[in-house]
C-alpha cells in the first residue's frame, strides 16, 4: 500500500480511463489510425465492444483483434510531459461561450478568474467554453503548460495552432514547437457534456425523475489552474 501511495503522489498511477472502442469491421488501416488517436489522447487502454462487428467471433473479427492488440506504433507513443522551469505571467483571462451546434461561433468575451465559477453562473449551460490569454517569452527554450483540472475535454491553441486534445487531467502540454519570442496568444477550449442541458429539459418530467434523474454537481469549464513554464 505504501508503494501505491508513492506512485500516486508521483503522478504515475495506472490508466483509469478506458473509452469504448466499437467494432464494425473497419479495415486494418482504419483500426490502426483509431488506436493511434486513442494513444495520443493519453488513454492507456480501451474497452473493445465487439457485438456490432459483422463477423463477431469469426475469422475477420479475430484478425481485427490481432491488429488492436498488436504492439503499438512507437512513433505514436509519447513520453509524459514534465512541467518545470520559470513560471510565466499570464494576461487576464477572457471567457467566451457557444453551444455545440454553434461551434466555433463563440459569443462576447467576459473577464474571468480561474478556477471559473461557470457552473454557478450558468447552471444549465452545455457546449464549449473558450478561455483566452497571452504570455511573453524572452527567448528560445522549452515551454510547457499544465492545466490541473477541467470538465471535460480540453484543446489548447497557441498562436492559433492546436497543441492537441486531451480528455483526462492533469492536462500537460509541450508548447515548444508553437511558441515564439515575444508575445504569444493562448486559448483553451473546454467541451462540456450535455448533462446540464438535459437536466434542465427533463427535470419536470416525472418519467425521467422516476428513472433517477439527478441534478449535475460537477464543475463546468476550467475548474483548476493554468501554469505556463519556460526552461
Amino acid at each position: 500500500m505504501k508503494e501505491i501511495i508513492k506512485t500516486l503522489l508521483r503522478g504515475e498511477s495506472e490508466n483509469h480511463l478506458m473509452p469504448f472502442f466499437w467494432q464494425r469491421g473497419e479495415d486494418e488501416a482504419t483500426l490502426r489510425e483509431y488506436m493511434k488517436a486513442i494513444c495520443e489522447a493519453n488513454c492507456g487502454a480501451v474497452c473493445v465492444e465487439s457485438r456490432p462487428h459483422p463477423d463477431f467471433c469469426g475469422e475477420k473479427w479475430w484478425q481485427d483483434m490481432d491488429v488492436i492488440l498488436d504492439e503499438p506504433d512507437t512513433e505514436a507513443l509519447k513520453e509524459p510531459v514534465r512541467c518545470a522551469g520559470e513560471t510565466l505571467e499570464l494576461k487576464p483571462w477572457t471567457r467566451r461561450l457557444c453551444t455545440g451546434i454553434d461551434y466555433p461561433a463563440f459569443g462576447e468575451g467576459q473577464a474571468v478568474t480561474l478556477p471559473d465559477p461557470l457552473a454557478e453562473e450558468k447552471p444549465a449551460f452545455s457546449g464549449y467554453a473558450r478561455y483566452e490569454s497571452a504570455f511573453t517569452l524572452d527567448g528560445p527554450g522549452t515551454v510547457t503548460l499544465e492545466l490541473t483540472d477541467a470538465y471535460e475535454g480540453v484543446e489548447i491553441f497557441v498562436n492559433g495552432e492546436s497543441a492537441g486534445i486531451q480528455i483526462a487531467p492533469p492536462f500537460r502540454y509541450d508548447l515548444t514547437a508553437l511558441v515564439k519570442t515575444g508575445e504569444n496568444s493562448l486559448a483553451i477550449e473546454v467541451a462540456t457534456t450535455l448533462d446540464r442541458q438535459c437536466y434542465e429539459r427533463n427535470k419536470d418530467d416525472v418519467h425521467f425523475v422516476m428513472r433517477g434523474l439527478v441534478q449535475p454537481s460537477d464543475p463546468t469549464g476550467i475548474s483548476g489552474t493554468v501554469t505556463v513554464y519556460a526552461k
